[in-house]
């Protein structure tokens, strides 16, 4: 996961200077809603959990995002009924605006005690796997090129745009290395079942043949 900071100075007098933040990865989709307010429309959220660590020892990092720019909405959108599903819905991720917010726990065993959140704006999807299968890759002007506005893209500097071009080509990296430790791991699974069967099979044949040798013996008898 990548964290690019970019400071975008406007040039035109009658716009306020920002400072842009930028977070790059791959994680976990999870809690598509949307989210009713008082004031103001409704918005998009989600929850993503971001890998962290080597291929063989994962971590997560879990970001609450609004998800903002039209073509974000829609991936997303589209990934609720797989979400709903229980499926694996992976995607690769632009988040800006990180920031940590506190809150109290209402319920459970931390009931009363503070925790915190990451919060941040899911600008951009990269590309969509749906239990393991490729199912939206955005074009690939959209995934090298630098947002425009400050609100869901990044600044359109030298540095940003290197830093964005990379991030597709690392990401595909990591999910290469995560789903072939998943295919390892899988495999492992079958055989060690397969060895367990095979020893369950065998201890049923001798038990088998020892009652049969017994049988014969009474006969005889």
């Amino acid at each position: 996961m990548n964290t690019n900071t970019t400071n975008t100075t406007s040039t035109n007098a009658a716009k306020a200077d920002f400072f842009d933040l930028h977070t790059t990865g791959l994680g976990y989709l999870s809690r598509i809603r949307e989210v009713e307010v008082k004031k103001g429309p409704s918005y998009l959220a989600c929850t993503v959990g971001a890998l962290r660590g080597a291929a063989d020892d994962i971590g997560y990092t879990y970001f609450d995002c609004n998800v903002v720019g039209d073509t974000a909405v829609e991936v997303i959108k589209k990934c609720e009924q797989a979400v709903k599903a229980n499926q694996k819905v992976l995607i690769g991720f632009a988040l800006g605006d990180l920031r940590a917010e506190t809150f109290t726990y209402a319920t459970g065993d931390k009931k009363g005690q503070t925790g915190v959140s990451l919060k941040g704006r899911l600008f951009k999807v990269t590309w969509v796997n749906i239990d393991g299968e490729r199912v939206y890759d955005a074009p690939k002007a959209d995934a090298d090129a630098p947002p425009t506005s400050k609100d869901d893209q990044p600044d359109t500097s030298a540095e940003s745009t290197n830093e964005s071009g990379s991030a597709p080509q690392e990401a595909d990296t990591a999910q290469a290395m995560f789903l072939a430790k998943q295919a390892e791991v899988k495999a492992a699974k079958v055989a060690a079942a397969s060895v367990a069967k095979a020893a369950a099979l065998k201890a049923l044949a001798d038990a088998e043949a020892m009652e049969a040798e017994e049988f014969e013996e009474m006969a005889a008898e």
